[in-house]
């Protein structure tokens, strides 16, 4: 039996960051051989790679679930926003099939990472 996959989700204070370390840890101590994922706002990100409970770490979040325009979307890729930085080498773009625009958003977010200088990957599954 292939072993599980975990996506962490905390993107807010230090708090919530330091509080989920231990049930994280605890993931990894059960399933070493699991992939666990961990999204989290970018101020955060060398915190979590610091604890070296996480086989990635995932910052850029375009939020296109919450009904963004395409245009919204391609920019917060392209250039980041208050909460989300811009694409770069090694990170992971998150999209979601229930989004709204994101079809229509999809040639723009693939123009500003080919733009970067950056090549698209697919995930693993």
């Amino acid at each position: 039996m292939a072993e599980p996959r975990f996506l962490v989700v905390r993107l807010g204070s230090l708090g919530d960051i330091v509080h989920a370390f231990p049930a994280v840890g605890g993931l990894r101590e059960a399933f070493p051989a699991s992939e666990i994922v961990w999204l989290t706002h970018p101020k955060w990100e060398t915190l979590v790679r610091a604890s070296c409970l996480a086989n990635e770490v995932w910052t850029v979040d375009t939020r296109d679930w919450t009904g963004s325009s395409a245009a919204t979307i391609v920019r917060r890729v392209a250039h980041g926003d208050a909460i989300t930085p811009a694409v770069r080498a090694g990170g992971v773009i998150i999209l979601h099939m229930n989004g709204e625009h994101t079809g229509r958003a999809l040639p723009g977010v693939i123009h500003a990472v080919r733009a970067r200088g950056l090549h698209l990957h697919a995930l693993p599954r």
